[in-house]
């Protein structure tokens, strides 16, 4: 047995809805590993990725349960749990395959999947891009959000930054990746 201090990145099934929240606290039951190293020079290196930001360990979750007690509030958790009833609702209102495909245009394909007969069409005409958050997305939103606060009277001066508060909330929906951080 030793002590040991550090972050880890856990595994796990993602046939867990609604089991876990953001910052939930959570059991992990698995084996702990050491992230794999490049084999070959100049191959890209799992293990300094990883070190990179700050995670030392890599554990496949056998078994995962929540656990009591309530996640911290947060500004990405709540970005989060409005992206995931959003996403409800979208799936309450609509047949299965157009939920899918509505999610995966306002929030990426992460996180409302397709299914891979869509998918592939949407790449053989050239369009898979389009399942993909970036910029298009960004300047909707921008348009939106300056025309609704131009009409409620809102003073350019003030309305800007609460614009730009909602683009980085939408930006924290769609899980910031680094094409819609660096559109934002």
């Amino acid at each position: 047995p030793a002590t040991a201090s550090g972050r880890v990145l856990v595994r796990a099934e993602p046939d867990t809805p609604g089991l876990l929240r953001y910052g939930q606290p959570v059991r992990v039951h698995g084996t702990l590993k050491l992230p794999p190293r490049a084999q070959n020079p100049g191959e890209f290196d799992y293990r300094e990725y990883l070190a990179r930001q700050g995670i030392f360990a890599v554990v496949n979750a056998r078994n995962l349960a929540s656990l009591p007690g309530e996640p911290p509030v947060s500004f990405l958790g709540g970005a989060i749990a409005f992206k995931n009833d959003a996403l409800a609702l979208l799936s309450r209102h609509l047949p299965a395959e157009e939920a899918a495909l509505l999610g995966s245009l306002l929030f990426g394909d992460g996180a409302s999947p397709i299914d891979p007969e869509t998918a592939e069409a949407f790449r053989a005409l050239g369009l898979a891009h389009v399942l993909a958050v970036s910029g298009a997305q960004i300047l909707f939103l921008w348009g939106m959000l300056e025309g609704l606060l131009t009409r409620l009277g809102i003073p350019r001066w003030l309305g800007v930054p609460m614009g730009c508060a909602g683009l980085w909330g939408y930006a924290a929906m769609t899980g910031l990746p680094p094409s819609v951080v660096r559109a934002t």
